[in-house]
């Protein structure tokens, strides 16, 4: 059942990853007013519509999983449940508003005037809250430092992320239409945003790993402490790929003749869907350790059970 779990937490996580990323490129990416745009921000918004869809399903997914932690029995017995776990629960009550942000979300995401933009990111921004509400962070209370610096760290992964995916898309389909200097404006722009994003993630991501470990042995102890190590590996990966973008690629735009400019895309596209494919791997991590017990819980019941064992 783990495994079902983590694979419905990793879909969830990769469908916010993909809406956040969509809107935050949206509304502070992509210029605005400007014409040969029109056309890829429709894009991104048929992206999110997607999104939204598949984040609705994986939620559906997430629901029935809690419930069933809550009441167990079969299916039958877990649907008959999910009123009452909806009603009468922290998690149902979060739950709710998630389910509300979401039909909010399908209402906006076919509308691409400039006055939606805002909303739209903002409801995605929200759908990253209710998962730093219902996860491990949650344990120190819905109000606490642990939650809003997991909060930083959703919302910073999601924005740069599934960044990548959208600037991908938008790059590939409707880049090559635009005036030559444009694409490079929107890849220094994105790299930007993704160069503040980075700095949240690893200052929010090396508070949330103090919090959740706490003793160093537990790294190497503990599943979730290898995980974690293993997730850090490939957020090294990610971090060195991206540095590679912005201090060999991106200039690359700057030399190139007009002729050249799509030789440079399409090279600034590979690597941004290298990133990108490793962030996946990424989310595929975090979405084991939701399922793993802390690694500072974890370790002080093999410490208990090896005391047992010795009595």
């Amino acid at each position: 059942m783990m495994a079902v779990a983590a694979l419905i937490q990793w879909v969830a996580l990769a469908s916010l990853m993909a809406l956040v990323g969509a809107a935050t490129l949206d509304l502070f990416v992509l210029p605005s007013a400007v014409p040969e745009l029109v056309p890829a921000r429709r894009e991104l918004r048929r992206w999110m519509g997607v999104t939204v869809i598949t984040l609705g399903v994986a939620s559906i997914g997430q629901l029935l999983v809690r419930t069933r932690t809550m009441s167990g029995g079969d299916l039958a017995a877990i649907v008959a449940a999910v009123p009452s776990v909806l009603t009468h629960t922290h998690f149902g009550a979060i739950w709710i508003g998630r389910f509300a942000a979401l039909a909010a979300m399908a209402i906006l995401c076919p509308l691409s005037s400039r006055a939606a933009r805002v909303p739209t990111f903002l409801l995605a921004a929200g759908l990253g809250l209710t998962t730093s509400l219902t996860g491990h962070a949650a344990d120190s209370g819905d109000v606490s430092l642990t939650v809003l610096v997991d909060y930083a760290h959703v919302l910073g992964a999601t924005a740069w992320m599934g960044g990548l995916f959208a600037f991908a898309l938008v790059m590939m389909r409707s880049a090559p239409a635009w005036p030559d200097r444009l694409p490079a404006m929107v890849a220094r722009r994105f790299s930007a945003l993704a160069g503040v994003c980075l700095l949240v993630v690893i200052l929010s991501g090396a508070y949330n790993a103090w919090a959740e470990v706490r003793v160093w042995a537990a790294l190497w102890r503990t599943t979730y402490g290898q995980v974690l190590l293993a997730k850090l590996a490939f957020v090294l990966v990610v971090a060195v790929v991206g540095g590679v973008n912005r201090f060999f690629v991106l200039p690359m735009f700057r030399a190139a003749p007009p002729a050249g400019l799509d030789h440079v895309r399409a090279r600034l596209v590979r690597f941004v869907m290298m990133e990108a494919t490793v962030g996946l791997v990424i989310l595929a991590c975090t979405a084991l350790l939701t399922e793993t017990t802390p690694a500072r819980h974890a370790l002080r019941m093999q410490d208990q059970e090896h005391a047992g064992m010795h009595e």
